[in-house]
């Protein structure tokens, strides 16, 4: 009989016998009871669920929301995330935090579609975690992010106040603006001036 050549699909089958998965989009729905309840559903409906808390690293004045993956024992839970912006894109390398039970065929997976990930850069992040400067890392660019946060949402604020107004959390390397009613001429010029508070800032 002629081997039956592996792919993506036949090791996902094979690792993921739950009938769908959801993706969980962080920012909406925070908190450990709405983290409960949708735990919940998972199980009753079979499911799988993706997490990705991309910027829970950078919370500026409250504690992070822990991690839905860690509620429970292997719970249907796939944890993400990556380096890309705790360190630098450069840097390639993200992680998956899965069930014991479905390592093996996650490793398998990984290896026939994107191969190895280089195994210096794997050293010297594991040691430069493990040593405790990656967290002082961490610490330093909070403060950082949080000091030009504060300093672009008062440029906002003072500058632009009848025009746009923030929206966003205090979290993450990004903030949300909204436009109260204004004309594409005023809203341009807006753009331009954000730009260029945003090369100051930068």
């Amino acid at each position: 009989m002629k081997p039956q050549r592996l792919s993506r699909q036949i090791i996902l089958g094979h690792a993921i016998s739950r009938k769908s998965v959801l993706i969980k989009i962080p920012g909406n729905f925070r908190g450990v009871t709405n983290y409960r309840i949708r735990l919940t559903w998972a199980i009753e409906n079979n499911t799988w669920m993706i997490e990705d808390d991309y910027d829970s690293e950078f919370h500026f004045y409250n504690k992070p929301i822990a991690a839905m993956q860690g509620l429970l024992d292997n719970p249907p839970v796939l944890y993400l995330g990556s380096f890309s912006k705790t360190m630098m894109p450069s840097v390639r390398i993200g992680y998956l935090v899965v069930p014991e039970y479905l390592m093996d065929n996650f490793v398998a997976m990984k290896r026939i579609t994107s191969g190895e990930s280089p195994l210096f850069i794997q050293g010297a992040l594991a040691e430069f975690i493990e040593s405790g400067q990656f967290l002082r890392h961490l610490r330093r660019m909070r403060q950082l992010y949080r000091e030009k946060w504060e300093y672009f949402q008062s440029l906002v604020i003072t500058g632009l106040a009848d025009v746009l107004s923030p929206v966003a959390e205090s979290a993450g390397m990004h903030l949300v603006l909204g436009f109260a009613s204004a004309s594409e001429t005023q809203m341009r010029e807006c753009v331009a001036l954000i730009r260029k508070w945003f090369d100051t800032v930068t």
